[in-house]
């Protein structure tokens, strides 16, 4: 009997199981931190360029916390980046572009959306990539005048909607 796969926006199940274990991840982190940071990077940057702490490094305002190993693994996955080369402002809210540049990193693919058509977006931004690879996901759409609001801070509530 064939095995049936669901398909979530556009690929298999499997990813889908990835992202709810990085929501339940991020949901621990998030709670405590209430926040990440990410650095502006440039938009044509691929994710295997974007500046990672080495094995031994460590940022200044995360070293003896609970969450230091995680934050450090994300790191240098490029999935999370510091304010700057020493810190990452573990108390710092996250703003809309910062859980979709993290959330797109962690789940990879190219961004193909064209972010013309919201208002509120400079195209040329840091997260310009980051944020059309959320858009081409499904993970945002804007609200009901286009707009995503990308400096605006995210609730859990909101992070929820997004991943569901």
């Amino acid at each position: 009997m064939a095995r049936k796969t669901t398909t979530v926006y556009g690929r298999r199940k499997s990813l889908f199981q990835r992202m709810a274990a990085l929501t339940v991840t991020a949901s621990l982190v998030l709670s405590t931190f209430a926040g990440a940071a990410v650095l502006a990077v440039e938009p044509e940057q691929p994710l295997q360029a974007y500046p990672a702490a080495s094995d031994t490094a460590a940022f200044l305002d995360t070293e003896g916390h609970w969450a230091e190993d995680q934050v450090l693994r994300w790191n240098r996955l490029g999935i999370v980046n510091g304010v700057d080369a020493q810190h990452f402002a573990p108390n710092q809210q996250l703003t809309r572009v910062e859980f979709f540049a993290i959330l797109g990193r962690a789940l990879g693919g190219e961004g193909t959306a064209d972010l013309s058509g919201f208002p509120d977006v400079d195209p040329t931004a840091w997260y310009a990539k980051d944020l059309s690879r959320a858009v081409t996901l499904g993970l945002t759409i804007g609200d009901e005048n286009k707009n995503i609001h990308p400096n605006a801070f995210i609730t859990r509530e909101a992070m929820a909607v997004r991943l569901w």
